[in-house]
């Protein structure tokens, strides 16, 4: 991030130099394990810019990786053992043994949540055949956890990247990745995680900076096209407001948003709702649903992706510049009032803060992810960022509520 105005008048959380992660990665391993690992691997959080929702109903999903990451430092064992330990998410004065399993007789059901997604992670390759010797796992991250901003796809894919390595099992080319984003995203399937279809896996697996990649669903795997942002050529910055409020504590109400949509796809004939297109006919359709809530979430869910539609015509558009951006903000804004009103997701902390950046001139801003906690998403000239990071926390305080944080998705 080359910030032509200094992000300093508020507090930002900044991410850990990629030399810092590999080091505190390294040390947690060699102080656990006694030795020296064998390498360090990573993987970055990531946020969706539009197709909230869209990814498990067959829609399109517009998520861009963050410079937070998460780091292991691994190493091959001579017995059959996974031992893991982990820094990721500890809370002040919170202890962790390390956790020690036969790697024959993995269950995740059986370790604490820390090590859900890295014990998962090594399952589901071995159900797709890969196997190799014991596994040391070191874990570290400067991704914010309960944010909604793929801090468990970016465990999950650091895991499968330090795991491929170590067992060579010769997935580090474009095919092998799709392997790789599968094993991932079918972690999310176990009871207790949250409604997920694969958009941060994905991410975290085909990154690629300055870029966000459309993923396209209604295949398997998903297509994916990489979208230029190109927001540093025009003195724009997409950045995060972190509420402080954790999303992840509502597992079951995003369950249930699921359900409801694979409801209202079978009302409306069709396999999934991102098969729909967001045409008169098709919203005459969903109106026409008996049922107030699926109507709701079908009319969401067919407006969610014709939104990642339009924002990534317009990035890829000749059009000038101001018009462009100005359209792909609105298209935040409608993304923020359909979850709010269609996904019955609206917080109060959301809301402030996006209601607080419209008001400074935002050019668009939403609530990220399953709503009910975590943070919401803004895209503004960067002349102006400060100033609406300072009336947000500033809100934030004449409200009563904790000060938010900030984090630099990109800025020119």
């Amino acid at each position: 991030m080359n910030a032509e105005v200094p992000l300093t008048a508020s507090p930002w959380v900044t991410p850990w130099e990629v030399e810092d992660g590999n080091s505190l990665a390294a040390r947690l391993y060699e102080q656990t394990f006694g030795f020296p690992h064998d390498g360090v691997w990573s993987a970055p959080g990531s946020v969706m810019i539009a197709g909230e929702h869209s990814d498990y109903t067959g829609g399109r999903s517009l998520p861009v990786t963050l410079d937070h990451r998460t780091y292991i430092a691994a190493g091959l064992r001579d017995d059959s053992e996974v031992c893991i330990i982990s820094h990721v998410g500890m809370r002040p004065g919170e202890r962790r043994d390390v956790i020690r399993m036969p790697l024959e007789n993995l269950e995740p059901s059986t370790v604490p949540a820390w090590a859900f997604h890295a014990v998962g992670t090594i399952i589901a390759l071995q159900e797709r055949g890969y196997d190799g010797q014991g596994l040391n796992l070191a874990l570290d991250s400067c991704v914010p956890v309960g944010a909604g901003l793929g801090d468990s796809a970016s465990v999950s894919v650091a895991t499968a990247r330090a795991t491929e390595a170590l067992w060579r099992l010769s997935l580090a080319n474009e095919a092998g990745r799709e392997i790789l984003a599968e094993a991932c995203r079918s972690v999310e399937i176990h009871p207790g995680t949250v409604a997920s279809g694969g958009a941060y896996q994905y991410a975290a697996l085909f990154e690629e900076r300055g870029h966000a990649l459309e993923l396209d669903f209604s295949t398997e795997p998903p297509h994916r096209t990489l979208a230029s942002l190109g927001l540093a050529d025009y003195g724009l910055t997409l950045f995060l407001t972190l509420t402080g409020v954790d999303y992840w504590l509502d597992t079951d109400r995003m369950t249930q948003r699921r359900r409801e949509c694979e409801e209202a796809a079978q009302q409306l004939g069709v396999p999934e709702l991102g098969s729909l297109q967001s045409t008169p006919e098709v919203l005459e359709s969903i109106a026409a649903l008996e049922d107030p809530t699926l109507r709701k979430r079908a009319r969401h869910v067919v407006t969610e992706t014709e939104r990642v539609r339009t924002i990534v015509e317009e990035l890829a558009s000749t059009a000038p510049a101001h018009e462009r951006f100005l359209t792909i903000g609105a298209q935040l804004f409608k993304a923020n009032t359909s979850l709010a009103v269609d996904f019955d997701l609206a917080f109060k902390e959301a809301e402030l803060a996006v209601r607080t950046a419209w008001q400074i001139g935002a050019l668009g801003a939403r609530v990220v992810d399953g709503g009910g906690g975590g943070c919401t998403l803004t895209l503004a000239r960067t002349s102006s960022v400060n100033s609406i990071t300072e009336a947000v926390v500033e809100a934030f305080r004449a409200s009563g509520l904790n000060t938010p944080r900030f984090l630099a998705v990109y800025s020119a």
